[in-house]
C-alpha cells in the first residue's frame, strides 16, 4: 500500500508543506476501509482538517449529536462539532448562527 501521507503532492523538498483538507472523504467507505483511512491519516505530520458526518447520530435532539463507538477509536488531536444554532428563520439568513463545540 502506498503511504499517501508522504506523497510529493503534500510536501516537496525545499518547499513549504500544505495542510490537507478533506470534505467527507469516507462517506462511501465501509467500516474496515474507513478504519484503515484514519490509521494512515493519523501518521501524517501535516496539518489535517477533515469534515465528516460519518460518526454522528441525531437521534436525541435533547443531547444534540451522539457519537458512535467507532469515533471514540479514531486517533486525533482535536475534534469539533459544528452545528446550526436553533431556532432560526429560514427566510432571514441574518438569524443563522453556527455553534462550534470542542469534543
Amino acid at each position: 500500500m502506498v503511504n499517501y501521507h508522504r506523497s510529493w503532492v503534500v510536501s516537496l523538498p525545499g518547499l513549504c508543506s500544505y495542510p490537507l483538507i478533506f470534505d467527507a472523504p469516507t462517506s462511501s467507505f465501509d467500516t474496515i476501509k474507513r478504519k484503515h483511512f484514519f490509521e494512515v491519516l493519523s501518521e501524517c505530520n501535516e496539518q489535517t482538517i477533515l469534515l465528516t458526518k460519518d460518526f454522528t447520530d441525531e437521534t436525541s435532539k435533547s443531547k444534540g449529536m451522539l457519537y458512535s463507538d467507532e469515533f471514540k477509536n479514531v486517533k486525533r488531536d482535536t475534534a469539533y462539532i459544528i452545528r446550526l444554532d436553533e431556532p432560526f428563520d429560514q427566510e432571514n439568513l441574518a438569524t443563522i448562527n453556527t455553534v462550534l463545540t470542542k469534543i
